[in-house]
């Protein structure tokens, strides 16, 4: 029974029958569309992503589905995302390429079983497609045994294809009927031995239409070997990694020599080749450049009983390969990998071993952004078990890896028991176990052998999560009117299904089987319907002459009476017309009553012949008289006509169908006419056998399944036995149940909703449900009508119902009600029944049944839970937890973890070790139980009570996983501080609430506020007052019934009771009693889910106070983060409280005196008040009286005499009167009566205690609670000072206070080891960073090294795994910032633009200066390897003997030569192949020491990035000779003698120049370090040095392919400068639009080098930053002609020379002076085919600039014809000028600027001794022995002339103690001392020394 929901009341009403006041039944659904469909329907952009619904079944929150197509920057952070996003990636390929014979081979099965890929290479390929027996394969083998070409007949194809089709159906068909026989025949019968689950050993499919009939024809060889490198490189799938295998021709030749062929098997085997030479144990084992190797070399014993050599012409045809090799593929290679990426291209040198390769391409793939290969495997369970908990348990113990103490283990997947490979079919099979298979992290479970070889070979078609959507091959059935076409209705909207009625089925089917019956017995008695059928018209035409005989007798009687009438009636017409008006009318008259007996006549027979036509015309009727033919032709249309002939029978005829029911009836065929079970369940096989096939035709998949919905099929188990026969079982079976009694109103719903109007579409859409809201986002949602209203006319039955429902009811309809129920009652019953027998039935096809009962539900709730358990079919079951796995959770907390080896042995969920209840629904932060803990998609999930693991969380699992929020909102912190009685809780409480941002919320006072009316008197001893207050004890107290009847009313009954509420309240804050539930929880609910609280914090002073307290936080989830127990003594208790206490009491105690004071002469006031009015009045009364009395005396009037009384007697009747007054209201007596001090203080004292007894005992209690429901407690001793509490705390709340977004957060770390073999299975993927430090590369965003290599060295590279990813953390604090907040460092986007650099650096210098020790420094540091000549010739000597490198080094050795310098860069460019090198970098040591070694590393792309110039001095360098320890060598060779360092001294600076001469004039990147400085101080420099030039290539490398960057730091030489220099060539552009020609070759500058869109540009130094703003308008392409540029030259023909060598620069400048300068060679140009000379280098500049102005200059020819004079020979003056003219005029310059003034002496003689100190200090002759001297008194001169200076300067910046200084301060003005402005600043208070403004007094 379904329950309508309550529908809106604003909803238009059109009223078309004019009922006003139409009131909406609520319970009955209507016609329209509501509001709340267009809410739920609402409109998305086309940008907003739609997940499928495969994601609302895992849940919407659990994946991020669709994933983006950019996945760069993307964080995958759930399973199931990261796995798609894999799977998603391309497929890893490697290419390998090389010369025939160099191990290609080998080295590709070497990465093969090491990466776990699949190896493709001719002879592979060759022997698995020979293996398959394939067509291709049979003729290959046949080729290949008979070195002939076999035709092949194409009906030989088409056989072998038919029969492997064939066997594949045939394997098919096995299996279908397998699964079909459910039980043997004959159990005697022994059932055969099932084959054991193995895939083929074939990894590739078979070829197919491979054989050619006619022979290859290639125009040449080229052709032909560029046509398959080509088809090669054409693959579909590009390599990722291309490996490049080089080496020389003649080393290939003798690494082949020494392989050997087993011609049994055709395996080569290489002979070891070992060394022959001796190794150098001279040498430091911190030298060795193969250190990072290890020594594998293989030693094969070759047997020359199976193994033999190469063929004797080997050697001929290896040549010819490798000719072949390097003239027609060599070129298009090099081409073609000028398309990859460089980094992607690994080299190696051939002449290494397969180990040495394999260790270098596998460090370089380290760095490499590839994903690993996974590749599925079956599992091989010996006899596994068919139950499926048991095998689930098997699995998760089987495969475990260990790191520390986790453990990985594989387990379901999201698919658990589903076939993903049938799932895809959109089918729901359940896998077996013996066809179980690991992939990933994760089993999966195929249904058959051919399942899991399609998986196995591709498991990416199978895993989308697309395919987790429901299946939909649902049947839904229950009782009547239970909501199953609604279900119905709502699946096929969800899942696009086909929908059958089976009802509708069933109409059609009576119809088919109706007509075909009919069909039947109608052409049995169609003899009999013809017969009756004659017979009747025999009869009726009988009946139809007879007719027509007797009416033409009575016709013509008729005609012949009527004949003489109607001609007397004519007759007597036309006379009646000749006579005149008068006669008419006396003839009328007389004839009259004649007349009227003829015109009846006359009138009846003429009625009686009105039919004939003739009845007026005489003629006619004598002649139809005589004529009897004339008058049958006008007679009656039915007898005239004859009856037709008797027709056919047909069916529909009337007779047919009243003949066909007659024989149903008379045979009893009623049961023939309705379809039975097997036909209606044939039928609809028939219709879902269509849908498969439609959707087979539509998505070209033959085994694609379709979708269908069956409603209302029928409940009978045969129903069911022919569906399961059929093979069409539905994967989901949904039962709608009624568990209700039926009643009357029951049964009256039920009759409403089947006459009510049904709007599905617009009641589903209301569902709150994952697939409703997914579906909703979809463009396509339920569209709903324009305007909301109500059809009046469709609730006029519904209206006229109810008003008829509400008159009594009749005995009819009771009993018809009663009928109806006791029908329905036991259809509901026979229903159930079926149901069980169904349940049985589709539990044995392991197919999913879904049963709903309808009590008490709604339509929406009943559809929620139809798609929730719709839902549950597909999540992985949940596992209980083991208890003991987290018993010690809490073990240790407080204790320092290890942040390198700590890891929690559990995976736990998004919550952490929260209840995840207590954190999504209530926003709390609850840690969970042992007890209550279970295992979810392999996470434990801790829960705080039952309720939330039964009821709450397994409801729905997904709602509560919410794995793509990483983020999560941290709940605001809550802290509850509580303790006994004067323990400090208030003072801690405030101090947390200030330190931590809080709000402090007093316990007492939120009582106050939100508990206690406004007009009640407020609790708390500091609202107490004993002297004023009531007192509460229970006996004044009015009873109030607190039973569970009376609940609800119970608050507002306390809410009216004063006393009674203040009792209660006093009880539980003093005698420990507990307050109600519903109070306390009020108040918590408030402070907890309320803002300002929830939004900010709280720290709640003085609660909880009992162990009731954490019952009721723990029943409203009310849970603080933290309870700081506070504890004290009760003396410090008594110290702290009762003086407090007291001193209040004695404050209370003085005003109630004086309170009771003014109350007593209050009352004394008015009783003597009281008492003289009453005295008064009486003495009045009493003398009124007195004067009635007498009556004979006159009544006298007032004077001023009769106010005068006697005293006597008026004094005796006033004390009388007083007197009886006092008597009856006596005197008031201040009876108060005051509490002593001492009893006073007795009293709080006891008080306290008591206090403290109670609180103390409820803490204690209180403490087992908390701790038994995970609620942390802190205990802080405050009997200390407050501040070492105040610290304690602090320390405590660390942990809080800390909270990063990262606190939910999880991370493991692992063994190294075992985080590559989880990476390489699957567990784990490899992060975005790769092997970059998240935290390193947070912290320095401009690196291009990257430290991991080097961390690794040092053993401090750890391995963290964090959600689906492993990272790689370098150096033990990155790992605990990483550990701390993994997410901060993981969103980062900084490693998006890394681009790892190698690092290549050089240190030249002297011999002995310390070269070698700081390139080790430096190659330590930044992990790279140091390379020294000598190392690499003894390398290749050493380890390559056998090579053609080594042979022509050991033949210049034997000769007593110095090896070449190409051999030397040949051999450090084999070592060079190192992957440190490749990847990190290296460091030269002491080379390149000559220009041509710098060339040569220029040619070979290693010319290092820096040069380091370590200058050093002899002596040093001979003192560091001398100190030199070599602790490896001692032994053999003593340190180097200082003639033999001298001599290396003099020639290394020989040599010298012409290396730094050629890094100065061409890449200038020479870095000087001053050797003769310590040690560290050159490491600094460097290191500074090596800093600034890897931000300089960071910014280029970024900005390179988008922007102009500065090219200079990538060491542009000038060869490559010329190669890609613009159109401008070395010209600055900027310049040169101003007609100026500055270029870089004199001086040389490589500091304007730019490179923009790939071409270099020369900018100087002046124009430079302008350039680099605005690129586009000064560096654009143009075409332009570039004058001739002056070119700098160092050799000079003397021929050539312009002007016999005068400057004319200077000439032209000094002109008219005339000038002669003679030019110097080393400032020489040419221009125009002249070379001009020039004086200075700045006379060259500017020939450079501007070379139109001075290269025509002609020199004054009588300018040689001066003749030459010597200096001697001047005059005086001219002597002066020329000797020491400029040192005296810098002299007298020195004095204008000094001016100096000796104490004592005047300014004119202070001047001239400085000139005379200035001349002998400046003196080029003076004797260098008395120089220092000269320096010292020049020095002691300056400083005493500067002495008076300083003195006044210093007395000047002193401060007057004695002046004062005005200051403002508010309105008045005080003078403020120098010392107090001090006082001001030195205290650290700058802030209010500005603050005070100081002004002028005047």
């Amino acid at each position: 029974m379904i329950r309508f929901e309550t529908f809106k009341n604003n909803l238009d009403v059109d009223d078309k029958s004019g009922v006003k006041d139409v009131n909406i039944d609520k319970s009955v659904n209507f016609r329209g569309c509501i509001d709340l469909v267009n809410k739920n329907s609402a409109s998305y952009s086309l940008g907003t992503k739609i997940p499928p619904l495969g994601a609302a079944v895992v849940g919407l929150n659990n994946t991020d589905a669709p994933l983006p197509e950019k996945t760069k920057c993307y964080n995958a952070w759930t399973d199931i995302d990261a796995q798609e996003l894999f799977l998603n990636s391309k497929p890893t390929c490697f290419l390998i390429i090389g010369k025939p014979g160099v191990g290609a081979y080998t080295l590709g099965e070497s990465i093969s079983k090491k990466l776990n890929c699949i190896h493709l290479c001719p002879r592979n390929i060759i022997i698995d497609e020979m293996n398959q027996k394939t067509s291709t394969g049979k003729c290959m083998d046949f080729n290949m045994r008979h070195n002939k070409k076999k035709k092949k007949q194409k009906k030989d194809d088409e056989n072998v294809t038919s029969l492997g089709s064939q066997a594949e159906a045939e394997e098919d068909n096995r299996e279908e009927e397998a699964e079909e026989e459910q039980e043997p025949e004959d159990e005697n019968v022994e059932e055969e031995e099932e084959p054991p689950v193995e895939l083929p050993k074939f990894l590739l499919v078979p070829c197919s239409g491979m054989i050619s009939f006619n022979k290859p024809y290639m125009t040449s060889k080229k052709v032909a070997l560029l046509e398959q490198f080509k088809q090669i490189m054409e693959l579909p799938v590009k390599p990722d990694v291309v490996i490049y295998i080089t080496s020389s021709d003649a080393d290939v030749i003798s690494k082949k020599q020494n392989t050997y062929l087993n011609y049994g098997n055709a395996s080569t085997v290489s002979k070891s080749i070992s060394s022959k030479i001796q190794a150098d144990l001279r040498w430091p084992i911190k030298c060795d450049i193969n250190v990072d190797h290890s020594n594998r070399q293989e030693n094969h014993i070759v047997n020359s009983k199976y193994y033999c050599r190469q063929p004797m012409n080997f050697k001929e045809n290896s040549v010819e390969q490798m000719c072949n090799f390097r003239k027609h593929l060599l070129t298009y290679i090099e081409c073609q990998l000028k398309q990859f990426e460089p980094a992607t291209i690994i080299k190696v040198d051939g002449c290494l071993q397969v180990y040495q390769m394999m260790q270098q391409i596998s460090e370089r793939l380290l760095f490499l952004s590839i994903k690993p290969v996974c590749i599925p495997e079956p599992m091989y369970l010996e006899d596994p078990s068919d139950d499926m908990e048991e095998f689930w348990q098997t699995v998760e113990d089987l495969a475990v890896i260990r790191s520390n103490n986790i453990s990985f283990n594989r387990y379901a997947s999201p698919w658990y028991n589903r076939c993903p490979v049938e799932l895809k079919k959109r089918i729901s099979k359940r896998g077996h176990p013996k066809f179980a298979v690991t992939f990933l992290k994760h089993v999966y479970l195929m249904s058959t052998l051919s399942s899991m070889i399609q998986f196995c070979r591709n498991p990416q078609p199978f895993l989308k999560l697309t395919y987790l959507e429901p299946t939909c091959r649902a049947i839904i059935v229950g009782t009547k009117s239970a909501g199953k076409t609604m279900i119905c209705k709502c699946l096929e909207w969800l899942f696009d299904t086909h929908y059958i009625n089976f009802n509708k089925l069933y109409e059609e089917e009576k119809k088919k089987k109706e007509i075909n019956t009919k069909r039947n017995i109608f052409s049995e008695i169609i003899a009999t319907i013809e017969d009756a059928r004659f017979a009747l018209w025999q009869t009726t035409e009988f009946l139809r002459v007879k007719d027509l005989n007797a009416w033409y007798d009575s016709t013509l009687r008729n005609l012949k009476k009527y004949l003489p009438l109607l001609v007397k009636y004519l007759t007597h017409a036309q006379c009646s017309c000749e006579q005149e008006d008068e006669e008419v009318e006396e003839e009328k008259e007389k004839n009259s009553p004649l007349d009227l007996v003829f015109l009846s006549t006359f009138q009846q027979y003429r009625n009686e012949l009105l039919t004939l036509p003739f009845v007026n015309d005489v003629e006619e009727i004598k002649r139809a008289i005589a004529d009897k033919d004339t008058l049958l032709r006008n007679g009656p249309d039915h007898l005239i006509i004859s009856t037709e002939n008797p027709s056919l029978p047909v069916l529909g005829d009337a007779d047919v169908t009243e003949a066909i029911s007659a024989y149903i009836v008379a045979n009893e065929l009623q049961k023939d006419l309705l379809p039975t079970p097997e036909e209606l369940v044939t039928e609809l096989c028939k219709i879902l056998d269509n849908i498969d096939k439609e959707v087979a035709e539509r998505t070209s998949n033959k085994k694609q399944y379709g979708k269908w919905v069956i409603d209302d099929f029928p409940s009978d188990p045969e129903f069911w036995g022919f569906l399961i026969d059929s093979g069409f079982m539905p994967d989901y079976t949904i039962a709608l149940i009624e568990n209700r009694e039926i009643e009357a109103d029951l049964m009256k719903e039920y009759k409403i909703i089947e006459n009510s109007v049904k709007q599905y579409q617009e009641r589903f859409v209301l569902a709150d449900d994952p697939l409703i809201k997914t579906k909703l986002k979809e463009k396509h949602s339920p569209s709903p009508h324009s305007v909301i209203k109500f059809i009046i006319h469709d609730h006029q039955a519904q209206v006229l119902d109810d008003i008829l429902n509400d008159s009594p009811e009749n005995a009819a309809e009771v009993a018809d009600l009663t009928a109806e129920i006791t029908t329905f009652t036991e259809a509901i019953e026979k229903f159930r029944e079926n149901w069980t027998e169904i349940q049985s039935k589709i539990e044995e096809a392991n197919k999913c049944d879904i049963v709903v009962d309808l009590e008490n539900k709604t339509d929406v709730a009943i559809t929620e839970e139809v798609l929730l358990k719709l839902r549950k079919c597909y999540y992985l079951p949940c596992v209980p937890g083991e208890p003991e796995e987290v018993e010690n959770l809490d073990e240790d907390e407080d204790q320092p973890k290890d942040t390198s080896t700590f890891n929690l042995p559990y995976f736990l969920c998004e919550t952490n070790v929260y209840c995840p209840i207590a954190y999504y629904d209530y926003g709390v932060l609850w840690e969970g139980k042992p007890e209550y803990s279970i295992k979810y998609n392999n996470k434990l999930h801790l829960f705080s009570n039952e309720n939330c693991l039964n009821e709450i969380f397994s409801k729905d699992v997904t709602k509560y996983q919410s794995n793509t929020k990483p983020f999560k909102q941290i709940p605001c912190l809550r802290i509850c501080v509580m303790g006994c009685i004067g323990s400090g809780k208030t003072t801690i409480a405030k101090y947390i609430a200030k330190e931590l941002g809080l709000i402090h919320v007093d316990f007492v006072e939120l009582v106050n506020d939100y508990l206690i009316p406004r007009h009640f008197k407020k609790i708390g001893r500091k609202y107490e007052n004993s002297f004023t207050d009531t007192s509460t004890e229970e006996e004044n107290a009015v009873e109030i019934q607190m039973g569970e009847e009376n609940i609800e009313n119970l608050e507002a009954d306390l809410m009216g009771n004063e006393t009674e509420l203040r009792r209660m309240l006093n009880n539980y804050f003093e005698q420990g009693t507990p307050l109600l539930s519903i109070l306390l929880q009020k108040l918590l609910k408030r402070i907890w889910f309320q803002k300002p609280f929830c939004s900010t914090g709280i720290v709640l002073d003085g609660f909880p106070r009992m162990a009731s307290d954490v019952e009721d936080m723990v029943a409203c989830y009310c849970i603080p983060d933290l309870i700081i127990d506070v504890s004290t003594s009760s003396d410090d208790v008594q110290a702290r409280t009762a003086p407090n206490m007291y001193k209040t009491w004695k404050a209370q105690m003085t005003q109630a005196k004086c309170l009771a004071k003014m109350k007593f002469d209050k009352e004394k006031s008015e009783w003597l008040s009281m008492v003289t009015q009453k005295v008064v009045c009486k003495l009045i009364v009493d003398e009124i009286l007195n004067a009635a009395v007498v009556e004979d005396e006159p009544i006298k009037p007032p004077s001023t005499e009769s106010n005068k009384i006697e005293v006597d007697t008026q004094e005796s009747d006033l004390m009388k009167y007083y007197n009886e007054i006092v008597e009856e209201f006596p005197e008031p007596v201040d009876l108060s009566t005051w509490e002593n001090a001492s009893d006073a203080r007795d009293r709080i004292e006891a008080r306290i205690d008591s206090i403290f007894e109670i609180d103390d005992g409820n803490i204690e209690s209180l403490r087992d609670s908390a701790e038994e429901q995970k609620i942390k407690i802190v205990p802080i001793d405050n009997t200390k000072s407050l501040n070492k509490t105040l610290r304690k705390i602090s320390a405590q709340l660390k942990t809080i206070r800390n909270r990063s977004e990262s606190f939910l957060e999880q991370t493991f770390i692992l063994d190294p080891d075992v985080a590559e073999r989880l990476l390489l299975e699957g567990f784990y993927f490899i992060s975005r960073f790769n092997r970059m430090c998240p935290v390193h590369i947070f912290e320095n965003p401009n690196t291009i090294i990257n430290p991991y290599k080097v961390m690794k060295t040092k053993g401090t590279a750890y391995t963290v795994a964090h959600r689906s990813y492993i990272y790689f953390i370098s150096g033990k604090t990155n790992l605990k910032k990483f550990r701390l907040n993994p997410l901060k460092y993981i969103v980062n986007n900084n490693i998006t633009n890394f681009i790892q650099y190698p690092l290549r650096l050089s240190v030249i210098g002297p011999p002995k200066c310390g070269k070698s020790e700081l390139a080790m420094k430096l190659a330590k540091k930044y992990g790279l390897i140091c390379i020294s000549k000598g190392k690499a010739i003894r390398h290749v000597l050493n380890n390559m003997h056998w090579t053609e490198l080594a042979e022509q080094m050991q033949m210049q050795l034997r000769e007593g030569k110095c090896i070449e310098t190409g051999l030397i860069i040949k051999a450090v460019q084999i070592v060079a192949t190192d992957h440190r090198t490749v990847t990190n970098g290296c460091v030269f040591d002491g080379f390149p020491d000559s220009a041509a070694e710098g060339m040569e590393l220029l040619s070979i792309g290693l010319y290092p990035l820096i040069i380091f110039d370590l200058s050093s001095d002899k002596m040093t360098i001979l003192d560091n000779s001398q100190n030199e320890i070599y602790l490896d060598i001692i032994k053999y060779k003593p340190p180097y003698s200082r003639s033999f360092i001298e001599n290396r001294f003099i020639s290394w600076a020989k040599n010298c120049i012409s290396v730094r001469d050629f890094v100065t004039e061409d890449i200038q990147n020479l870095s000087l370090l001053n050797g003769n400085e310590s040690r560290w101080q050159c490491l600094k420099d460097a290191i500074l040095r090596i800093e600034s030039t890897a931000l300089e290539i960071c910014h280029y490398l970024h900005k390179v392919h988008s922007n102009v960057v500065p090219a200079g730091v990538m060491c542009v030489s000038n060869e490559a400068f010329k190669q890609k220099m613009s159109c401008y060539k070395n010209l600055c552009p900027v310049c040169l639009s101003k007609n100026t020609l500055r270029h870089n070759e004199f001086p040389v500058d490589k500091k304007g080098v730019l490179q923009y869109k790939y071409i270099y540009y020369w900018v100087c130094e002046e124009h430079l930053r302008l350039v680099l703003n605005n690129p586009e308008h000064y560096l654009a392409h143009r075409k332009m002609d570039v004058p001739e540029i002056p070119a700098v030259v160092k050799r000079i023909n003397p021929s050539h020379v312009y002007e016999n060598g005068i400057c004319i620069v200077s000439y032209a400048e000094n002109l008219p002076a005339q000038k002669i300068e003679r030019g110097s060679n080393k400032f020489a140009a040419n221009y125009h085919r002249n070379t001009y000379l020039f004086c200075s280098a700045l006379c060259l500049k500017k020939f450079l600039a501007k070379p139109q102005l001075y290269y025509n200059v002609v020199v004054f020819k009588d300018a040689n014809m001066f003749p030459k004079m010597s200096i001697k020979n001047l005059p005086h003056i001219g002597y002066l000028e020329q000797t020491v003219g400029d040192i005296i005029t810098e002299a007298c310059c020195s004095v204008n600027v000094l001016r100096p003034k000796y104490p004592g002496l005047d300014i004119q003689l202070s001047g001239l001794l400085y000139i005379a100190l200035y001349l002998k200090t400046h003196n080029t002759h003076t004797d260098k022995s008395f120089l220092p001297k000269y320096l010292i008194a020049l020095e002691v001169f300056e400083a005493r002339c500067k002495l008076m200076i300083n003195v006044g300067l210093r007395l000047r910046a002193m401060d007057n103690p004695f002046s004062k200084y005005p200051i403002c301060h508010h309105p008045s003005k005080r003078m403020v001392s120098k010392s107090e402005i001090k006082s001001l600043t030195s205290g650290g208070s700058g802030d209010a020394f500005q603050s005070l403004i100081v002004y002028d007094s005047t």
